[in-house]
């Protein structure tokens, strides 16, 4: 738990390791992966050590598959600040981010944008006022506790 607390964002950014952008096709993908894995793998490339072909591998795996890419996009997009490994392994339960809730509201701007041309505006903007207090229905409230009455007590004899 304290890893989360704890992270940095510096995530890999699995389109610059394979040398494309977001907006890349499937083909140009797999093109560039296998242009980098002829370059440093290491049963093509013997005589050095190269550590790159690992993080290759993983940029394709995820870019390189339409479901796993659609995850990634989405994970780039929301701006979280955990792996997307660990993002991944969430699986479906968090992966629909929606905090933000809709205005019901007209904002400061659209009111006064209202105000300055109300004819343009109002056929976009619609806006509700309260009912005064003396409209509203009238619901009786019962004094008295819901311990008191008689549910409570057939309630405690099993009788309802």
């Amino acid at each position: 738990m304290q890893d989360i607390f704890d992270i940095k964002k510096n995530h890999k950014n699995y389109y610059s390791v394979l040398g494309c952008v977001e907006s890349s096709t499937d083909e140009q993908i797999k093109a560039e992966y296998k242009r980098l894995a002829l370059l440093h793998h290491p049963d093509k490339n013997q005589s050095i050590e190269d550590s790159q072909y690992p993080l290759i591998k993983e940029a394709f795996d995820v870019v390189g598959s339409p479901q796993n890419r659609a995850k990634y996009d989405r994970w780039r997009q929301s701006g979280l600040c955990i792996p997307f490994e660990d993002y991944i392994q969430l699986s479906g339960h968090a992966q629909t981010i929606h905090w933000q809730a809709l205005p019901t509201q007209l904002t400061l701007t659209e009111q006064k944008q209202a105000m300055n041309d109300p004819l343009e505006n109002q056929q976009h903007l619609t806006s509700t006022l309260p009912q005064p207090r003396d409209q509203l229905p009238k619901i009786p409230i019962k004094k008295g506790s819901f311990w008191s009455s008689d549910n409570y007590s057939k309630f405690r004899k099993y009788e309802i």
